[in-house]
């Protein structure tokens, strides 16, 4: 990819320079995914930041190769909220909801 932006599924679409409309499809196609393939990312800056949730609500942010918190979420709708954070670049918003 030449983008240093992008949003990859573990169903095999990717997105260069996502936005909220890319990741709101992404989360519609998770919910419906098999658990097996039932995963998405957003890579941020060339994978410096990199955030992930998965089919059970399971969301991890990693920073640097390093995982920067991680946690279940209750619902879709807070995994939408920290991904709006992660487009905007407040990383340290999300390691505080993401630190228990």
């Amino acid at each position: 990819m030449d983008s240093d932006n992008y949003l990859a599924t573990g169903w095999g679409d990717s997105v260069e320079n996502p936005n909220m409309d890319d990741v709101k499809k992404a989360i519609l196609e998770n919910i419906a995914m098999d658990d097996e393939h039932g995963a998405f990312w957003v890579s941020i800056n060339g994978d410096e930041y990199v955030m992930e949730v998965r089919k059970d609500l399971k969301i991890t942010f990693v920073f640097n190769d390093e995982i920067s918190g991680e946690k279940y979420l209750d619902y879709w709708g807070e995994a939408e909220h920290l991904y709006e954070r992660l487009l905007a670049g407040d990383y340290d918003a999300i390691r505080e909801v993401l630190k228990g």
